[in-house]
């Protein structure tokens, strides 16, 4: 498995609107596993872990996959699937 360098990624910003409303105030972390495709993008993802749990933070990194994009040199051998590591960490809100 690999920690890849990204070609794109999500801005602040759209990590920000990502944030799970049932978590409140408090920031959290998701890492998830995808499958690197040879175009740079990945997919095929799964949540590997989180922190606080049950907090949504899986579910909401997982909806940031699609803003990945990771350098096109990184490939698999043929025959064989490249597991990327990707976490993300998100920044607790002020309270209102």
């Amino acid at each position: 498995m690999l920690t890849a360098e990204w070609a794109k990624r999500p801005t602040p910003e759209q990590v920000q609107a990502a944030y799970p409303a049932k978590a409140g105030v408090q920031g959290g972390v998701a890492t998830m596993i995808c499958h690197a495709h040879d175009d740079g993008s990945v997919g095929e993802c799964v949540v590997a872990n989180e922190a606080p749990i049950g907090q949504g933070f899986g579910e909401a990194a997982l909806t940031l996959a699609p803003l990945f994009q990771t350098n096109r040199s990184i490939k698999a051998p043929d025959g064989e699937t490249l597991l990327l590591s990707i976490p993300i960490t998100f920044e607790g809100r002020t309270p209102e």
